[in-house]
């Protein structure tokens, strides 16, 4: 897992980053970046290690199955929303994406859950401990929010 996390989910996740700033910097030049990205950093690097996620391997596992499904489903709504060309384009393989890496965190899951065996109690605990913020109606927003996610990967890794 640690492997397909290096060399796949994180180069795809730098991608998404990458491609979203590119996007909010050509189509709201005005924005600024650097100052809401250092805002977002000081908050966001506080979280995120997968201990966080779950305190064994399976409930991290079925802790990134919820982000993924989560971040799928903004993207096709997002997707459907827009008629905006380039931005339908990036929803679009952003969301494929975001399943692939569904499939391959709940496929882990699975193998973990078989030797683990978390009752289901637990699990739901953590699905709820790990829930999504509430979503609003700014749109613009919920998408700098996730290029400012993406490019907190890009400059943490990169």
């Amino acid at each position: 897992m640690t492997d397909w996390l290096r060399d796949h989910w994180l180069v795809e996740e730098l991608r998404h980053g990458t491609a979203l700033k590119r996007y909010i910097n050509a189509v709201w030049p005005e924005f600024d970046w650097g100052q809401v990205y250092r805002k977002f950093y000081a908050e966001y690097s506080l979280c995120g290690c997968a201990k966080q996620l779950g305190p064994t391997h399976a409930l991290e596992m079925v802790s990134r199955c919820l982000v993924e499904t989560g971040t799928s489903c903004l993207y096709t709504l997002l997707y459907r929303l827009t008629e905006e060309p380039v931005l339908r384009v990036l929803m679009a393989r952003m969301k494929n994406d975001e399943i692939y890496h569904y499939k391959n965190f709940f496929d882990c899951y699975l193998r973990y859950q078989h030797d683990e065996q978390p009752p289901a109690r637990v699990v739901l605990k953590t699905l709820c401990k790990n829930g999504f913020p509430k979503l609003t109606a700014k749109m613009p927003l919920l998408l700098l929010n996730m290029s400012l996610n993406n490019a907190f990967l890009t400059d943490r890794y990169c």
